[in-house]
């Protein structure tokens, strides 16, 4: 009975956690809250974007995000929110976020989380839950969350206590990404996110209670909120964990290598999962160049070998495979799409790679059987593949062959896009024009059935990762949320989303979320007011045409209600068609009716990479961070804002006050007056020098956390951004607004100055990247405050310090942000310029408004001399911020592998089909 009793005791213990309570604190007057631990990892593992409807039980982890620099995109619609997050993985090659409330907000994304697993993308879906303690107790929204995404999801987890937060959250950001890719799920019951002092009062415990239940139940109720809270801030690892991918074994890319060698008339299928990272789609594409390969493409993989390549096959696949003597499936499924493998030849030698087992050997048992079967990364495998065979090339005529079939039946299509129709648009001339308008860099979004089925034949896209369609779960409504994460992740290039007018109806509200959000996308809507797909079956199967019919409605008048533009255009309008489109191409840059043509990026900038990169901040960012703090406008703001602390602290005499303020009207040398200043602020009495000039300065930049507007700092955000990716930051200014910023979103650096002549080698030796280096000082240490090259005659006299410094300039880019004249500085001179003199290949980049290019072109010769481009931002200073935003996210997400992925659905006879019968073209 004893060991039964102790036994007890320890299970009671470790149910209410007492044990755990013994060992670690709970600070109950901590205002942090599980929102933030959330925050932490997702930033950790390089999250740009949360996709969110926003619910009372996330709230905590969308105002943490924001606050972190993660940005905060919201959705009319749950699912909405997946397919965007979706879309995200694909193309970012990370992991797509989507938070989402309890109940009623988790179901509304059951299908597109099934869309995710299905097209293999990793996502993470987080959702609200009612209380631990008031589960299955009829709270609102509660429902049994986890049991409706189990079987859609590769793992699930349900939050039971803050300190589990950043573990979970990191275990399932890699189970998301390992193996096969897919979503993953995890519940934050809403007491787990909100801070102790708001959960302490909802527990309503009484103090103190009255009778021995209620003091068992406040024994309980207070046991447990402790429990909840124990340990919750103690610091964790929040960095990823290691991504498990299957590869194939070099045993088996040999056995594959002595069949391809021996086949006459080999082709390739690509699947989207050929596209997943970590091998890069120029790595993929180059690999199929050189092997010489005819390729059918399929889902994301569309555009692998840009849109003319000579051994892209488009059309007639079902003949090219019963002449093939290899096929080589790279992550291409026997599913429907391919007849369940009947039409593959049993002659053949069939190559199948897959990550997942059950994919790979689909169907195998029935109509196919694979000469071998390799599960592991499809992308990885070709590259091996292609290394294997040492220039071996495919026989040319038989690429050419199928080629050439190829021509007669576009030239075909071609022909029927010129046919004349009795009321309505030739759809197919409709997509014909759009292929020719669409730029190099275009993203298509498929969402529909009969439109799509032939835009699939008839568009290329440009290059890898510019195809988004649903994949193998064939679902419509994903156009919208796709839209607006291509949108997202390539800024710069235009998306287009064809529509048919069924799919439509799904997401057509989000024109409203790509106006508020200045995400400006293209709509082609093919409008025959039918489910045309459906009809032409039904019909002849069943002799009715219920449900099927749909109205010739004015959808161009709903995307101007929700403010974008719209145009509609029909068979009285055919000879408009193409000005009509090129219209529309040039108002996607609009998100609304007043917002302005974002600058493009220069691409010898956009393409470096984070660790190539030094930034120059000047005083600029910090008038842009804090208008309202004059002495951050300029020098002679400082100086005149430490010339009036000294008055205002009767530091000086009225005639030494009237003769400073006579110089800084003057405009004489300013460098002279603010020397002058600080000595006098700063007088000797032995070998004691006072703190006058230390009180100025701390009068000056008092406050500062308070002064930060947050326009600026978004531009403080991308620029901490580009040094955890690995920038080095370098600033003439004494303020130190960056560290501020900083510190709140969890994030150390160190202000260093050139007083410490060990840090400075360290930081230029880049051992030191988490630290700001003040080149003029910072105002918290006054001593370090350099006006002229004089006072830092240690740093100059140290070679080994100066070498490094100088080659930084010669082996790095810097970035000058708001720095105006800084390569004329003294300071900036004699630390970097003499690099200049090695005459090595230097690109530098200074960012100006547009007014100002003209001012900065009379010093052309002199910054090109010295390796540096000028160009422009914008028009505003405020539009620095969003400029350098796009920059940051453009270079950041180079440093980690662009690949995606997603399936078709579309049978090439569709492409046959009378489809559309009007077209609506609209763009947010």
């Amino acid at each position: 009975m004893s060991g039964i009793a102790a036994s007890g005791l320890l299970f009671a213990a470790y149910k209410f956690g007492l044990l755990y309570q013994l060992f670690h604190k709970t600070e109950i007057k901590s205002p942090r809250h599980g929102g933030e631990s959330v925050a932490e990892v997702l930033r950790a593992h390089g999250i740009k974007f949360v996709f969110t409807l926003v619910g009372g039980h996330i709230s905590p982890i969308l105002v943490a995000c924001e606050k972190m620099g993660i940005r905060i995109v919201d959705t009319r619609h749950e699912a909405t929110a997946v397919f965007a997050a979706d879309a995200v993985a694909r193309l970012s090659g990370t992991i797509g976020v989507a938070a989402v409330t309890a109940g009623p907000g988790l179901t509304n994304t059951v299908t597109a989380v099934k869309n995710a697993q299905m097209a293999e993308s990793p996502l993470l879906l987080m959702g609200g839950a009612a209380g631990t303690l008031l589960q299955g107790r009829g709270s609102l929204q509660d429902i049994d969350q986890m049991s409706l995404f189990k079987p859609l999801c590769k793992f699930c987890a349900s939050v039971r206590t803050v300190r589990e937060i950043v573990p979970t959250v990191r275990k399932a950001l890699a189970i998301a990404q390992s193996g096969t890719p897919g979503p993953v799920f995890i519940e934050f019951p809403i007491d787990t996110l909100y801070p102790y002092h708001i959960v302490s009062k909802e527990f309503g415990v009484k103090n103190p209670p009255k009778g021995l239940m209620g003091k068992f139940v406040s024994w309980y109720l207070n046991n447990h909120l402790m429990n909840l809270f124990s340990g919750a801030w103690e610091p964790r690892a929040v960095s990823p964990l290691p991504v498990n991918i299957p590869h194939a074994t070099d045993n088996q890319v040999q056995r594959c290598i002595e069949l391809v060698s021996r086949a006459k008339r080999p082709v390739i299928l690509l699947g989207s999962q050929a596209t997943l990272p970590p091998t890069p789609a120029d790595n993929i594409r180059k690999a199929l160049e050189d092997l010489g390969i005819p390729c059918f493409l399929g889902g994301m993989s569309r555009g692998m070998l840009g849109k003319d390549s000579p051994i892209h096959i488009r059309q007639n696949r079902r003949d090219a495979l019963k002449e093939a003597d290899l096929v080589l499936l790279a992550g291409t499924v026997c599913d429907f799409r391919l007849s369940y493998g009947r039409v593959l030849n049993r002659r053949s030698k069939i190559i199948a790679v897959n990550r997942d087992k059950t994919q790979l050997l689909k169907n195998s048992d029935m109509f196919w059987k694979p000469t071998i079967a390799i599960q592991g990364d499809a992308g990885s495998f070709l590259v091996n593949l292609s290394k294997g065979l040492k220039g071996h090339r495919c026989p040319v005529e038989w690429p050419q062959s199928l080629k050439s079939g190829d021509t007669t039946k576009e030239k075909a299509n071609k022909t029927k896009a010129e046919e004349k129709t009795d009321h309505h648009l030739n759809p197919l001339k409709v997509l014909h024009c759009i292929d020719e308008l669409m730029l190099e860099d275009s993203i298509i979004v498929a969402d529909g059935g009969d439109f799509v089925g032939s835009a699939a034949y008839i568009l290329r896209p440009r290059g890898p990762l510019r195809w988004l369609d649903p994949g193998a779960f064939g679902t419509l409504g994903v156009g919208g949320g796709f839209a607006l994460g291509a949108k997202l992740c390539r800024p710069d290039s235009e998306v287009w989303i064809i529509y048919g007018d069924g799919s439509l109806g799904y997401s057509v509200a989000e024109i409203d979320t790509f106006t508020r959000h200045k995400t400006p996308v293209i709509a082609v809507v093919g409008n025959d007011a039918c489910w045309s797909q459906i009809s032409r079956e039904q019909v002849p199967m069943l002799g009715s045409n219920v449900a099927c019919g749909l109205a010739f409605s004015d959808y161009h008048i709903v995307a101007d209600g929700y403010g974008g533009k719209g145009y509609c255009v029909g068979r009285e309008d055919e000879e408009k068609l193409t000005k009509t489109e090129k219209r529309s191409a040039a108002d996607s840059q609009d998100a609304d009716s007043n917002a302005k043509k974002p600058r493009k990026l220069l691409p010898s900038l956009k393409t470096k990479r984070a660790p190539e990169l030094v930034l120059v901040i000047g005083t600029g960012v910090s008038s842009a961070v804090a208008p309202q703090v004059p002495a951050l406008r300029s020098w002679k703001g400082l100086i005149q804002a430490l010339l009036d602390a000294a008055n205002d602290f009767d530091l000086l005499e009225e005639e030494e006050s009237r003769r400073f303020q006579k110089h800084m009207q003057e405009d004489k040398n300013l460098v002279h007056v603010a020397h002058d200043l600080i000595q006098k602020l700063s007088p000797r009495t032995g070998n004691v020098r006072s703190t006058f000039f230390k009180d100025c300065l701390y009068e000056v930049f008092d406050d500062l956390e308070c002064k930060m507007e947050h326009a600026g700092k978004h531009l403080l955000r991308s620029v901490l951004q580009l040094m955890e990716s690995g920038a080095l930051v370098l600033t003439t200014n004494f303020d130190n607004l960056l560290e501020i910023y900083a510190a709140h979103q969890g994030t150390k650096l160190e202000s260093l100055d050139l007083t410490d002549e060990k840090k400075v080698l360290e930081w230029a030796q880049e051992k030191r990247r988490l630290s700001v280096l003040h080149i003029h000082g910072v105002y918290t240490n006054p001593s370090g405050i350099v006006l002229h090259p004089a006072g830092y005659q240690n740093v100059l006299r140290n070679t080994e310090v100066m070498r490094e410094i100088q080659k930084l300039y010669e082996t790095k880019s810097f970035v000058f942000l708001g720095c105006g004249r800084t390569v004329d500085d003294t300071t900036f001179q004699a630390l970097f310029l003499e690099a200049v003199k090695h005459k090595s290949d230097l690109e530098h980049f200074m960012l100006v408004r547009r007014e100002d290019v003209g001012e900065f072109k009379k010093l052309r010769d002199n910054m090109l001399d010295k390796g540096i481009k000028v160009i422009s931002y914008g028009d505003e200073y405020a539009d620095l911020p969003e400029y350098f935003e796009r920059l940051a996210n453009e270079i950041c997400n180079r440093d980690v592998a662009t690949n995606g992925w997603g399936s078709p659905s579309h049978n090439e006879e569709e492409l046959q089909n009378g489809i559309s019968t009007q077209k609506n073209l609209f763009q947010g």
